[in-house]
């Protein structure tokens, strides 16, 4: 992927991680509050109307904490998508209702709308990047792995695009020493390795550099739970992969690895006091 690719892509998982948190805080209204959720988008909050909302903010949460720990993934979005079809399909139908406020119903009809727009924008984005990334032979095929293969097994593939030509890249790739520590063990060309490790370097086109692809299996620790919670503190894999390229990327770029500390509350990111730290964080010391 070129820069303008690499930057839509971050992009599109920014709003998907938007649209979880989302979710998330819906869903919690919906679970804590649904009497006032009912009367705030206008409908008889009655005994079968708070159900309802509880069943549907079980859902939003799910929904959400899926997109946080995959926000690269167009399906959640989908999901996303077919709640919002029920929940314009409930206020439609409470239109019909004399006890019905019809101006706030108006109103929370046309922010689902709103949210729908934004919910469809974002899976078609996250659906075209996986296509670009990896291709629509090489997804039907990890598909086609998957469902063959243990059902805990979770595939990965990553792709980066470095400005440099490929013999250079090859050449600072096989020295292992200065290597993010993902990267590490993985074995260039042999899909057969453990975990079915490969890596392929390919020219870009339009002499743009070189594209580094990686894919491997793991197994995630704690199953599809255990996948969920390391994802959200950017423990797992996949995370590490993605990361870990984009530190490749800078050491061929511009031959270091610029880290700083993640920001908080009080204050915006920073760089790091200690330089071991940052090398610590980049993957190239342990």
């Amino acid at each position: 992927m070129d820069r303008l690719t690499a930057y839509e892509d971050r992009s599109s998982e920014k709003l998907a991680v938007g649209l979880g948190w989302l979710s998330i805080a819906l869903g919690l209204a919906e679970l804590a509050a649904p009497r006032r959720v009912a009367r705030l988008v206008g409908i008889m909050p009655d005994d079968t109307t708070v159900a309802v909302l509880r069943s549907y903010g079980a859902r939003s949460i799910g929904n959400g904490f899926a997109i946080l720990a995959q926000p690269d993934q167009a399906t959640w979005l989908w999901s996303r998508v077919a709640g919002d079809a029920l929940d314009f399909a409930a206020l439609t139908g409470a239109m019909n209702s004399p006890a019905t406020h019809r101006s706030r119903a108006i109103c929370a009809t046309v922010a689902v709308l709103g949210v729908t727009a934004l919910d469809v924008l974002c899976a078609r984005r996250l659906r075209q990047e996986e296509q670009n990334r990896f291709g629509m032979g090489d997804r039907h095929a990890a598909s086609s792995h998957r469902t063959r293969g243990s059902a805990r097994a979770v595939r990965v593939a990553e792709a980066v695009t470095i400005n440099a030509p490929l013999e250079r890249v090859q050449e600072r790739w096989a020295n292992l020493e200065s290597m993010p520590s993902s990267l590490r063990n993985l074995t260039a060309n042999q899909p057969d390795a453990p975990g079915g490790a490969s890596i392929e370097f390919r020219a870009a086109p339009a002499g743009r550099g070189t594209q580094v692809h990686v894919g491997f299996e793991y197994t995630p620790t704690g199953g599809a739970l255990g996948g969920v919670v390391a994802k959200m503190f950017s423990q797992d894999p996949a995370g590490q992969l993605r990361h870990d390229l984009r530190c490749f990327k800078q050491l061929m770029e511009t031959g270091e690895i610029t880290l700083s500390d993640g920001p908080a509350l009080w204050r915006p990111a920073q760089p790091a006091a200690e330089t071991r730290d940052v090398r610590w964080a980049a993957g190239v010391e342990v």
